[in-house]
């Protein structure tokens, strides 16, 4: 997606909202801010912003907000089930997580790991073996720290090994790793999703999206991960 121009809403001012406030900004887009929170309560990650054109609308989701927007950023910290959310999908708006608008910019190969147990411990792991051999690797994702956040050492890297969670799969359309991991899946995240089998469903999703030439590693005796294969 070409950014240049656009004028973007940025859902939630976490630290993934705070990072691709200050990427999409470098690129050219029109940009506004929106958290629940008021400026009071976010003084300090407001300052971060203070040297940057972007719009602040703070203390609601109005829906005004959707006016003239031609993409929303949403923090994985914010459901999808808002009202806001749900306007943008009604009005065909696109919604896209921040880890979709950092892949747009990477071309080394991709390791994602997911599961509702041991995913940032499996990630860590894989990263230092990598980087024991060799490779130059960057961590990054729901780890706690967003990709935007250290593009610079992604566009270098040979792998970039990302922990996902069932949040980013629902607004990160593009990721297709070239190594998918499935870790396990249990009753997880419920008062974010309609259901757990909604939930168990994002989680295989992520296999689904290695492409032929991939490899998808799950956990054979997890019954519910093999219902999603």
């Amino acid at each position: 997606m070409e950014l240049k121009g656009k004028h973007l809403l940025i859902v939630g001012l976490g630290r993934s909202g705070l990072a691709a406030a200050r990427h999409v900004v470098s690129l050219g887009a029109h940009v506004t801010v929106n958290d629940a929170l008021s400026r009071e309560q976010l003084q300090a990650k407001l300052s971060l912003l203070s040297d940057l054109p972007v719009t602040f609308e703070l203390g609601h989701h109005s829906a005004s907000l959707l006016q003239n927007k031609d993409a929303i950023i949403l923090s994985p910290g914010i459901s999808c089930d808002l009202e806001l959310i749900q306007g943008a999908r009604r009005k065909g708006i696109p919604i896209i997580s921040e880890l979709e608008v950092a892949l747009y910019d990477v071309t080394a190969q991709v390791i994602a790991i997911t599961g509702t147990n041991g995913k940032s411990t499996t990630t860590s792991l894989i990263g230092h073996l990598l980087e024991k051999m060799g490779f130059k690797v960057c961590v990054a994702g729901n780890i706690g720290i967003p990709l935007l956040e250290v593009l610079p050492a992604a566009k270098t890297s040979d792998v970039i090994v990302l922990e996902i969670s069932s949040f980013q799969m629902e607004t990160t359309p593009s990721l297709a790793p070239q190594v998918g991991v499935l870790l396990n899946i249990t009753p997880d995240h419920l008062d974010r999703h309609p259901s757990f089998e909604a939930y168990a469903n994002l989680k295989g999703e992520l296999l689904r999206r290695v492409p032929s030439h991939g490899v998808a590693i799950f956990n054979a005796a997890d019954e519910v991960v093999m219902r999603q294969m």
